[in-house]
């Protein structure tokens, strides 16, 4: 069982996700869903199975969407948003600036999640899902990058400096991935309606 403070880290995850996934979303948020985010985040921090999903879905949020999908949506959008934050703060850790390889395969993620912020607005029409396909389908571009990035690593003089691009190149696929599961649970969202 989590101790007080992983239960806290949980509750604010879940206020901070929730502000995000309104946000990218471009609805309204209150006090109160702050608020019940945050309950759910802390009974989902023990189980997520503990969480009172009824009680979110009926009283909490007015939406088309089920509870489950706003909140594994909402989940998704944190993976997202911590996924850019660590790259951020490796690239300043390290003091590596981007090379053309990264800015190829960050903008190419920033590109989906667009994309995907256009499929967000569409929920729960059928629209969604093609949107969402497509923006996944853009997510191949950062795939061939990232190939190239990592073959191009092997005429790297400096060995310091091939370990610091090959972490951001990581964390650059990391942020790639994310944005692909968002894409994949925007589709679900629609199809399990459907």
């Amino acid at each position: 069982m989590p101790d007080a403070p992983h239960r806290r880290l949980a509750s604010q995850g879940g206020s901070a996700a929730v502000i995000l996934a309104a946000a990218a979303a471009g609805a309204p948020v209150s006090t109160t869903h702050v608020v019940a985010a945050s309950v759910v985040g802390a009974g989902a921090g023990r189980r997520a199975r503990q969480a009172r999903w009824p009680m979110v879905g009926d009283v909490i949020f007015s939406t088309p969407l089920e509870a489950e999908d706003v909140f594994e949506l909402a989940e998704r959008l944190g993976e997202i948003a911590e996924a850019a934050y660590m790259l951020v703060r490796e690239s300043d850790l390290s003091r590596t600036p981007p090379d053309t390889h990264l800015l190829a395969m960050v903008l190419t993620s920033v590109t989906a999640f667009d994309m995907l912020h256009e499929a967000l607005n569409a929920l729960p029409a059928a629209g969604a899902a093609g949107e969402a396909d497509a923006a996944l389908s853009s997510l191949d571009a950062a795939e061939h990058a990232y190939r190239r990035a990592i073959a191009a690593l092997e005429t790297e003089p400096d060995p310091r400096r091939e370990m610091r691009l090959r972490e951001l190149y990581r964390r650059a696929e990391h942020l790639a991935s994310a944005v692909q599961r968002l894409g994949r649970r925007t589709w679900y969202a629609v199809c399990k309606i459907s």
